[in-house]
């Protein structure tokens, strides 16, 4: 038997988190959504941390190329140019999605307080968020990439959740979905 959440939060749920994951018949496949639904979402921001890692050592690896191909003092000056670049760079893609800019995870809190944010979790800040913070520790920035994290996984969440492929009756509160979300990252 399933057990019904008495908190207003949770009210239009109609289902306790707890009684989603069990093995209740009548929840059975909406818990096999939501498992598949986490599922994805550890993968893809595991994905993504690795793939914005690997544009790091790309782009650390090109800049060394530059710096060997100059000679004495020029290496200096080509390796300033490189690291304006990519901060020049990170900035235009931070210009063209504002919600990428900042750690993002007071935003993320904000969101589950109850706030709406709007376009906070789009796609276009998944990509300029991944991409800028990429080039921000690739030009040598002490920028940690665990705060964006949070962000860049409740966008790939969010992505999942509303695409085509994974539209379900959802049971589960967007909040609940947000807050898995963020402790993906």
């Amino acid at each position: 038997t399933s057990s019904t959440c008495k908190s207003p939060q949770h009210a239009d749920a109609g289902v306790h988190a707890d009684a989603l994951l069990t093995n209740a018949p009548q929840h059975e496949y909406a818990a096999f959504s939501y498992r598949r639904l986490l599922i994805m979402m550890g993968v893809a921001s595991g994905m993504t941390s690795f793939a914005i890692d690997q544009t790091v050592h790309l782009l650390g690896f090109c800049q060394q190329r530059l710096v060997l191909l100059a000679d004495g003092s020029l290496a200096t000056v080509f390796e300033s140019i490189w690291t304006i670049a990519l901060l020049i760079l990170a900035r235009l893609l931070v210009k063209w999605e504002p919600a990428a800019a900042g750690l993002g995870l007071p935003e993320v809190k904000c969101m589950l307080s109850g706030f709406i944010l709007r376009d906070f979790l789009s796609s276009r800040a998944l990509v300029a968020k991944a991409l800028s913070l990429a080039l921000v520790i690739a030009a040598g920035l002490p920028v940690g990439k665990e705060g964006p994290l949070v962000h860049i996984s409740a966008c790939i969440g969010n992505f999942l959740l509303t695409s085509v492929f994974l539209r379900t009756n959802a049971i589960m509160p967007k909040q609940d979905i947000l807050l898995d979300n963020a402790a993906v990252g």
